[in-house]
């Protein structure tokens, strides 16, 4: 009796394996010009330096308009580009507020390495 219950549970195992990894492939893109550094450090080869990087970049630039504006931040070069893009998408940049103040109104705060307005 144990080795008829046996094979649904191998059976049911083996499919489930198959395919909840394909079901989990469908990655849910990250808008480029509205994203915080946690939600660009959630991309695979996205860690807490280059997130600091793309939001500043994105900050002085006024929004990015395509994805291979990425190009321009330092660290990501057509490789990482391809990797990322897949990931991501741009939205149309508001960001009227961030070019009004400038640059030099943001700084990164060291303990979090987080960007943060200047008071």
């Amino acid at each position: 009796m144990k080795k008829a219950m046996a094979l649904p549970v191998i059976l049911f195992t083996t499919v489930t394996a198959i395919l909840i990894p394909a079901l989990s492939n469908t990655t849910q893109r990250t808008d480029l010009n509205s994203a915080t550094q946690i939600e660009l450090q959630r991309i695979p080869g996205i860690g807490p330096s280059l997130a600091t990087r793309i939001v500043m970049e994105r900050n002085r630039r006024g929004g990015f308009r395509a994805i291979h504006d990425l190009l321009k931040v330092q660290g990501i070069s057509y490789r990482t580009l391809q990797l990322l893009e897949n990931h991501l998408y741009v939205s149309e940049t508001t960001f009227d507020e961030t070019q009004e103040k400038g640059l030099s109104d943001f700084h990164i705060c060291k303990p979090c390495n987080l960007i943060k307005e200047t008071l």
